[in-house]
């Protein structure tokens, strides 16, 4: 293909775009509506996430951990129980997004040497938003420790995760059921 005859093909368009009101003001509107649309439409922030809580022995410091999680106003507890029966069918019916399960005597385990535990199980069925549940819990905890060492001595809460549904994160286990429908 001839430059020159490319070169005049474009000025021709420029000078047509630039003639008409109307097309200019598409060519330069759309995209500025499309990135407002979008950055409102598109959200990857996570809200409303349903926690279910397993606790055997409720104390102080899991009750305090628990209403923090409340507190950010992502999570609302779906239900609290005292044995870890009732996580599994609330996971297969799509009740529960992720489930914390303090161990036995939680708070006696911060004041002592031995490390408390919790663990977090979360539906991955979705890979980014389990990740992101993950994450958003980890803070809350995290947060929850620094905040008791620097009260008093160190303290360690040592977290357990598992990922239900889709332990290894895959997202083909997304995209290609999507693509066939």
């Amino acid at each position: 293909m001839n430059l020159n005859a490319l070169r005049a093909f474009v000025v021709k368009e420029l000078r047509h775009i630039l003639r008409d009101r109307q097309t200019l003001t598409i060519l330069l509107m759309m995209p500025l509506v499309q990135v407002i649309l979008f950055g409102y439409a598109l959200r990857s922030d996570v809200r409303d996430i349903r926690l279910a809580v397993v606790d055997p022995t409720p104390d102080h410091a899991t009750i305090e951990l628990q209403s923090r999680l409340i507190s950010t106003n992502r999570f609302r507890i779906v239900t609290t129980s005292k044995t870890p029966d009732v996580i599994e069918p609330l996971f297969r019916r799509g009740s529960a997004d992720v489930a914390l399960v303090f161990e036995p005597d939680f708070a006696s385990h911060l004041r002592g040497t031995e490390p408390a535990r919790v663990l977090i199980a979360v539906d991955a069925s979705d890979p980014n938003t389990g990740t992101t549940y993950l994450n958003y819990t980890r803070a809350v905890i995290a947060s929850y420790q620094d905040e008791l060492s620097a009260a008093s001595r160190q303290v360690r809460i040592v977290t357990d995760t598992r990922m239900r549904f889709n332990p290894t994160l895959e997202s083909v286990n997304l995209f290609v059921p999507g693509l066939i429908a």
